[in-house]
């Protein structure tokens, strides 16, 4: 029987260790599935990236570069068509390398390829035109508007692809939840064999322990009795009276010692008390510095926590500036070139030249008011603590109305505040009074065109905090489209209304 227990726990051994080996394979494979997914996500993005491209870089570029050719009769305004081909190859070579692995999106790829082409070859038609001087021709073909079939194409294309890399990011996620699935079952494998391997090795060792203990009272009750053997033979032996003496004697000497212990025991007790003081004084020491460390050890966690949200949202706000000005800078620069190139022409007229010059001024302008705008959203983002003070929210309030005063009035407006329950708040003055401002004027210049508007602002305690709320009865936002796009910089819902998407 014992050596079959001892082999079961052998084996019991071997199968633990076997477990805990492929738990570490099963993290190893894991981080390796990790990394391809990443691989995955990043190609995907590199997919969608180009697919845009092949619109803003290709498509726009040519038809920028015909028409301001065909306005400034110059081979000068020619630059962005010539840029439209050194970006379709390089767009299409980076589609060739991402697809080599799609066979589907592959054709739809190859089919797009052939409309652009076709469409690089139309513009290329247009450019000889415009140079032979056959401009009723030109005329007569760019309003076919063939640029908006091949936008839909890409449009479609744009669809295809975007499924796709949905589809790609879906099946990474399933390799990744496999491998986490069957890492679960591994160690839940191990606990329930560990568990009664580790209750089995302590009943028996606590049977074992018990076993000596009892044999050790065994030998030293044996030890006792030969003792006392021993005693009574050599009683038998002495004589009655010297034994009696010594028996005497013996007595007074044990109750001497026994004095002498009991006060040592005493003196050790007080001792042993006085350490066990000690002790417990410095077990509460040590707890104590264990709970600081511990809540040391949380707020540094949360530090680090909050930290990696700032660096993420900084780096989306990063990449939002850098959509802004590749973009919205982009516009106003291509036109100021190329009225540029149109002033140095000897063959136009003066009051042209002044008109030009007017244009040049206008987009001057235009780039002036983005530099300003995104001057402005860096001077607040780095102004992290402002002096706060408690403010009113009835005079906040008198001084929008002051300012948009005549605004209310033409837009027969009605404005009705209630701030019974929560009247101050603690800001700072310049950013509330313009929160208030941007809130007001959009309900103005949003309202509904068939009822009066009606502006309701109050607020009311929660908590520790202060909740106002403002509402309109304007013509309203689709949340269901909209609702990630609301506070982004130069986003607007409403294109029949003058505005910007700063405020």
């Amino acid at each position: 029987m014992k050596t079959i227990k001892k082999h079961l726990l052998n084996v019991v051994i071997l199968i633990i260790a076997t477990l805990m080996i492929l738990s570490i394979g099963f993290a190893y494979h894991n981080s390796k599935i990790i990394a391809k997914d990443r691989q995955t996500q990043q190609k995907a993005e590199s997919i969608k990236l180009n697919t845009d491209l092949v619109l803003s870089w290709i498509v726009h570029d040519l038809d920028l570069g015909i028409w301001a050719y065909y306005i400034g009769e110059s081979e000068d305004f020619l630059a962005p068509y010539n840029m439209a081909f050194g970006a379709r190859d390089s767009i299409f070579f980076a589609f060739d390398h991402l697809l080599q692995d799609h066979a589907a999106s592959r054709t739809d790829f190859d089919e797009l390829k052939k409309a652009v082409e076709e469409y690089i070859a139309f513009n290329t038609h247009l450019k000889n035109l415009i140079q032979k001087g056959e401009k009723e021709e030109f005329k007569r073909l760019f309003k076919q508007k063939r640029g908006l079939v091949i936008v839909k194409q890409i449009s479609i294309f744009q669809k295809k692809i975007y499924d796709l890399c949905e589809t790609m990011n879906q099946n990474a996620q399933k390799e990744h939840d496999a491998a986490v699935h069957r890492t679960y079952l591994t160690l839940i494998a191990l606990f329930f064999i560990c568990i009664p391997t580790l209750i089995f090795t302590s009943f028996y060792t606590n049977k074992t322990l018990s076993f000596l203990n009892r044999l050790r009272k065994l030998e030293k009750e044996k030890r006792i009795t030969t003792e006392r053997q021993n005693e009574i033979l050599e009683e038998a032996v002495q004589y009655r009276t010297i034994e009696i003496v010594q028996q005497n004697e013996e007595l007074v000497m044990q109750r001497e010692e026994i004095e002498s212990q009991r006060d040592l025991l005493r003196l050790q007790n007080e001792q042993l008390h006085e350490a066990q003081r000690q002790i417990q004084y410095k077990n509460e020491e040590i707890q104590q510095q264990n709970q600081i460390l511990e809540e040391e050890v949380i707020e540094r966690t949360q530090e680090i926590s909050e930290t990696n949200q700032e660096l993420a949202e900084y780096n989306r706000q990063l990449e939002q500036y850098s959509f802004i000005t590749a973009h919205n800078l982009r516009a106003p620069v291509a036109r100021i070139l190329g009225l540029g190139y149109l002033l140095e022409m000897k063959e136009i007229a003066y009051d042209e030249k002044l008109d030009i010059a007017q244009k040049i001024a206008q987009n001057t302008q235009q780039l002036d008011d983005i530099i300003k705008d995104l001057n402005y959203i860096f001077e607040i983002k780095r102004k992290d603590q402002l002096p706060l003070h408690c403010l009113s929210l009835t005079s906040i309030i008198e001084k929008v109305k002051g300012l948009l005063e005549k605004e209310l009035q033409d837009a027969d407006g009605e404005l009705m505040v209630n701030f019974s329950n929560a009247k101050n708040i603690y800001a700072f003055s310049p950013y509330a009074d313009s929160v208030f401002y941007n809130l007001i004027n959009n309900a103005i210049k949003y309202r509904h065109p068939r009822r009066p508007l009606l502006i309701e602002i109050s607020a009311e305690k929660i908590e520790s905090y202060i909740r106002v709320t403002v509402q309109d009865n304007g013509t309203g936002i689709d949340l269901i489209l909209h609702r990630d796009k609301i506070f982004n910089l130069y986003k607007r819902f409403h294109p029949n209304v003058e505005g910007k998407g700063m405020g």
